[in-house]
């Protein structure tokens, strides 16, 4: 699954249980309640993937997390964002610390306006990638590590669509556990993963690891993942399950 559905051009006020909410019944439209649904999530995804394992219930008997950062951490990811949104005079802040003339000389009235304006002027003031890169250095340092390795193509609807999303992790925080789980983090990754979901989620935690960047256990190593993964789903006789059923992971 990606995040399309909810990519904008500006950031948005979302929560992670209305994205989770979303994809879950995404689910449950498509598979009956007898087909036991893994979950795997990485990085950002694996924020969501657990709070869609507490929606699904029975429905979902197993969680893996992949160098996903727990509930508790927070990456500034500018302007100012409220129970209504991100703040018009916030972003108007953010954009003009980098570079003034990238605002819009007539009045804007909301968030939404502001950034189509902005991004109408970029052919005008350089490459996107090049503006996306100077905004999140502007922000934070963190928020400047999850933009950049795009390989210097990130949009500003990327840009924004992450500071989306990471606004929605600032704040969460899951009610309940999941019965069991797998959490891999790669040796040279962002997060302590395990830490930091500890005592939340979910009840029984496998910890692994794998050699390795936050990025590279999903692209030049992404077999070893993937065989690490399907052990363990063989090893608590998942897929296929003890009823005969066969089983789903979902990534």
């Amino acid at each position: 699954m990606s995040f399309d559905h909810f990519a904008a051009p500006c950031p948005r006020h979302l929560t992670v249980e209305q994205i989770a909410g979303h994809y879950a019944e995404c689910i449950r439209s498509r598979w009956s309640d007898d087909v036991p649904t893994v979950l795997v999530g990485w990085s950002m995804g694996g924020t969501i993937a657990a709070q869609m394992a507490l929606e699904l219930g029975d429905h979902c008997p197993e969680l893996v997390l992949l160098d996903s950062v727990g509930p508790g951490s927070r990456v500034d990811v500018g302007g100012r964002s409220g129970a209504a949104g991100f703040d018009l005079a916030g972003e108007q802040q953010l954009i003009g610390g980098y570079d003034p003339g990238l605002l819009p000389h007539q009045r804007v009235t909301d968030v939404e306006e502001l950034w189509r304006e902005v991004s109408a002027r970029v052919p005008a003031t350089g490459a996107e990638a090049e503006l996306v890169a100077g905004l999140a250095r502007t922000v934070s340092p963190d928020l400047a590590e999850d933009v950049l390795p795009a390989g210097g193509r990130a949009s500003v609807e990327q840009f924004n669509t992450l500071r989306t999303l990471i606004g929605a992790r600032n704040t969460y925080r899951p009610c309940g556990t999941v019965p069991r789980g797998l959490v891999i983090e790669a040796t040279d990754g962002e997060s302590t993963a395990a830490h930091s979901w500890s005592g939340l989620l979910p009840e029984q935690m496998t910890q692994t690891s794998i050699e390795g960047n936050h990025y590279s256990i999903m692209m030049a190593d992404a077999g070893l993942t993937a065989g690490i993964i399907s052990d363990y789903l063989d090893s608590i006789m998942v897929c296929p399950c003890a009823s005969g059923t066969t089983g789903q992971a979902i990534a």
